[in-house]
């Protein structure tokens, strides 16, 4: 009986095992990085208005031409971006550009691998 209850413990401890492997996430090919206090002056593609940062991200994602976006938090408005050429003190504006994670070089969680 004490056999069948440890091959039971053995089966279930790997089964765990595999299904976490499995369920990973896939690293994504480029990561924001965000600038405080900071707006990308023109180059907007767009504005949207009522939204939050994470919706803002997720339309520059959707748009190949967007390289990074600002996000005005005191008006949850949203100006994805087709260049940055230049930046001004804005407070309360979360300004972010995408950054390519090198293909064969992503590393979980978020860092580069040496």
């Amino acid at each position: 009986m004490r056999i069948l209850q440890i091959l039971t413990g053995a089966l279930i401890v790997l089964g765990l095992g595999a299904s976490a492997v499995t369920a990973q996430t896939a690293i994504p090919e480029y990561r924001y990085v965000y600038t405080p206090d900071t707006d990308f002056y023109g180059a907007d593609l767009g504005q949207l208005f009522d939204t939050t940062q994470a919706a803002c991200a997720r339309a520059c994602d959707a748009q190949s031409s967007c390289i990074g976006f600002t996000y005005n938090t005191r008006s949850n408005a949203c100006f994805p971006k087709s260049a940055v050429t230049r930046s001004e003190y804005f407070e309360g504006a979360q300004s972010a550009r995408k950054q390519n994670c090198p293909a064969g070089r992503r590393v979980w969680p978020w860092r580069w691998a040496v």
